[in-house]
């Protein structure tokens, strides 16, 4: 019977826990556990085959601690290693999450941003064309007031409006009064009023109705009255039939518009001192729209009688360029300072404009923003580095009347911003510093 080994090594090497490095006994040590079993191993082989001399024991053991505190401490800074890559990807990992979550809170924001600024641009381009065209209505005003007969208006309307009125098969009812009233205003704007409220019955209204016409006078207020039996209107838009965009009959074919005709029916009357209402019983019950103007009395008819230009001429500038795309509002602007005794010349288009700046070298220079070629902008810019020397004063007209948009002409070289549109005394009251 063989005899069993007392070789420590080859009894570990067996059990997989160390492995034989040469002839001698050296162990090699694959972990902890395997160093301390080693050790005590070798110190029990040790004890049987050789004396023990406690010095040499000592040292035994101290290198084996040596180890072990050396393979502690490499274990522990490789822990130590690990715990830092492990921090550092759970920090960058959060951070990623953080900018992630930021970035995705960023759109909606953006977006709304970016559909703000739209919006107002939408708006202020909306503005300026809905402006523009009562621009030279306002100027209209200011230089055409004089006496009108009411029936006069009334004729010129009913002419006006004849053709649809036939075309639709459409009853007209005239309800004269027995004298004729008296306004103050501009024939061409007010016979555009009711004419736009007979359209206004005459499109809603199914063909073959009927259209009742009246006017008048009641105390110091003169009226004109439309009735119709058409489509009627719903309570709930009576108070706001006369804001913009609102159709208030909307038709089957859709063709009832933008709803813009009773908002400028309501503008041209208030610049009139006059008055729009709508009484309606609902839907398929009809309506009726009247207007009310003060009728012209002794002062009324003393001031027109005089001449008022004089008193508007105090120390005016003396010439004048205007440069406006619309011929209309450049014709009537024009006119208005021809009558305050400045020398005009006008021109339709930016670059022509700052040509006849050039020229002309005027003491007033009022611009349109939105023109073709160069943009007002551009205009006053390029007045202000070229002729630095021009004491010159500049005016700038536009539709657009955004805050941002006073400060971005200021900016640009205007001495003055006016929104359209703009009346004669608001233009009077800009030519002065």
């Amino acid at each position: 019977m063989t005899a069993p080994s007392l070789d420590p090594s080859s009894s570990l090497a067996e059990a997989g826990v160390v492995r034989r490095a040469t002839s001698r006994d050296i162990l090699v040590v694959d972990d902890t556990a395997a160093n301390l079993i080693a050790m005590e191993a070798a110190l029990a082989a040790d004890s049987l085959f050789k004396p023990v001399h406690p010095e040499v024991l000592r040292g035994k053991v101290s290198v084996f601690v040596e180890l072990f505190d050396a393979h502690a401490r490499e274990r522990a800074r490789v822990l130590d290693d690990q715990r830092r890559v492990l921090e550092s990807a759970a920090l960058r990992r959060e951070a990623e999450r953080q900018r992630a979550a930021a970035d995705e809170l960023a759109q909606p924001n953006t977006a709304l941003a970016l559909a703000d600024q739209r919006k107002d641009e939408l708006l202020a381009i909306l503005a300026h064309e809905l402006r523009n065209p009562l621009a030279p209505i306002l100027a209209v005003l200011e230089l055409v007031r004089r006496i009108v007969k009411l029936d006069d208006v009334i004729d010129e309307s009913v002419i006006a409006c004849r053709p649809q009125l036939e075309l639709r098969r459409h009853t007209l009812v005239s309800r004269p009064p027995a004298g004729s009233p008296i306004v103050v205003g501009d024939v061409v704007r007010l016979t555009q009023i009711v004419a736009n409220l007979l359209n206004n019955a005459v499109r809603c209204t199914n063909p073959g109705g009927r259209i009742v016409l009246e006017w008048g006078e009641q105390g110091s207020q003169a009226f004109v009255r439309v009735t119709d039996n058409g489509r009627g209107i719903p309570a709930a838009l009576l108070d706001r039939v006369f804001d913009m965009f609102v159709q208030e009959r909307v038709g089957s074919d859709g063709s009832d518009g933008l709803g813009l005709g009773l908002a400028l029916v309501q503008r041209l009357l208030t610049m009139h001192d006059g008055t729009v209402s709508v009484v309606s019983a609902g839907p398929d019950q009809g309506s009726s729209f009247e207007i009310r103007l003060p009728q012209a009395d002794a002062a009324a008819l003393a001031e027109l009688a005089g001449p008022t230009a004089p008193e508007l001429k105090p120390a005016r500038p003396q010439r004048a360029v205007v440069v406006e795309d619309n011929e209309d509002l450049r014709e009537l602007v024009s006119e208005l300072l021809s009558a305050l005794g400045l020398q005009v010349t006008s021109a339709g288009d930016g670059l022509a404009g700052l040509d006849l700046i050039r020229a002309e070298r005027p003491d007033v220079a009022l611009i349109d923003i939105g023109l073709p070629g160069l943009d007002g902008y551009g205009v006053a810019r390029a007045v202000r580095h070229e002729l630095s020397d021009l004491s010159i004063r500049l005016i700038a007209m536009t539709g657009y009347g955004q805050e941002s948009d006073r400060a971005r002409a200021l900016d640009a070289g205007f001495d003055v911003h006016i929104t359209k549109p703009a009346t004669a005394a608001t233009i009077l009251r800009a030519l002065a510093p």
